[in-house]
C-alpha cells in the first residue's frame, strides 16, 4: 500500500508518513531467534513478529520504503532499509537462511502478476537491483530467471491472480504474459551489471533482443492500424457534419 500511495503521488499526506513511521518503528527483522519482548503490538501476532519474522512481510517493507526518493529518505528509514535488504540476501532471496538447501516457499519460484501480497523471486531482485544492490547471494536467483526465458526471451506467467473482477485482463497461466515483460528488462541487464560472465547470460542477451526487433515489428503495426482508423473516424465526422449542414 505504501509504494502504491506513494506512486500516486501522495507521499507528503501525514496519513502515509504516518504508516512511514509505523514501519520503522516496529518492523523486527528476526531470524530464528526472538530478540525481542513480545509486547503489544507483537504479542497477537506470533506468525509474523515471532522468532522468525515473516520472510514476505520484509519484503514488501521494503518495497514500500525503497519507492521513496532518496532524497527524502531519513536515517531511520536507510536503517530500515539496509536491515531489510541484508536479511533478504540472508536468506540469499528465496531460501531459509539455517538452511541453504531448503526453499521458504516454492511458489515463489512460479513467476506472476500481478502478486498481490504474496511475492517471488521476480519482484524480491527488482526490488534489490532497484536499490543498487549487487550481491553474490543473488546469483542462485538470477540463474533461475534466465533459465526460465523461453525462445524468444520472454516468460511465461507460472502464477496468476487474473479474475472477472480485474478492470484490465492480465493473462492467463501457462502463456506469455506482457506484464512481465518489465522484469525481461531488467533480468538482462542485472545478468551484466552482476558482472555474470557466462555463455547463458549472453544468449539471454541475444533472445531478448530478438524479442525487442519483434515488440517493435508490432509496436509500429499497432501504430498504423490506429492511424488508419483515426483518417476513418474523421472521414467519417466530416461526411456526417456535411450532411447535416446540407
Amino acid at each position: 500500500m505504501v509504494c502504491s500511495l506513494i506512486h500516486f503521488g501522495y507521499l507528503d499526506d501525514p496519513r502515509l508518513q504516518k504508516g512511514i513511521e509505523w514501519i520503522n518503528r516496529f518492523m523486527r527483522f528476526n531470524d530464528g531467534v526472538a530478540n525481542n519482548p513480545q509486547v503489544p503490538p507483537y504479542d497477537h501476532y506470533e506468525m509474523c513478529w515471532g522468532a522468525h519474522t515473516c520472510h514476505m512481510g520484509v519484503v514488501k517493507v521494503l518495497k514500500g520504503l525503497s519507492a521513496i526518493p532518496m532524497e527524502r529518505r531519513t536515517d531511520e528509514i536507510n536503517d530500515t532499509i539496509q536491515k531489510a535488504t541484508e536479511f533478504i540476501l540472508t536468506h540469499h532471496i528465496y531460501k531459509r537462511s539455517h538452511n541453504l538447501n531448503r526453499n521458504s516457499k516454492p511458489g515463489w519460484l512460479k513467476f506472476g502478476f500481478p502478486l498481490m501480497y504474496q511475492t517471488d523471486v521476480l519482484e524480491i531482485l527488482d526490488i534489490l537491483t532497484g536499490l543498487g544492490i549487487k550481491d553474490s547471494r543473488m546469483d542462485d536467483a538470477i540463474d533461475i530467471v534466465i533459465a526460465k526465458q523461453d525462445d524468444i526471451g520472454r516468460w511465461k506467467a507460472e502464477n496468476t491472480y487474473n479474475s472477472d473482477r480485474l478492470l484490465i485482463p492480465m493473462g492467463q497461466k501457462d502463456e506469455q504474459n506482457k506484464w512481465q515483460r518489465v522484469y525481461s528488462e531488467f533480468s538482462i541487464g542485472l545478468a551484466f551489471s552482476h558482472f555474470l560472465a557466462k555463455e547463458e547470460v549472453y544468449k539471454s542477451l541475444v533472445k531478448y533482443r530478438e524479442s525487442l526487433k519483434k515488440r517493435r515489428q508490432i509496436i509500429l503495426q499497432t501504430y498504423s492500424e490506429q492511424q488508419a482508423i483515426i483518417q476513418d473516424i474523421i472521414h467519417i465526422r466530416n461526411t456526417t457534419v456535411s450532411t447535416c449542414e446540407s
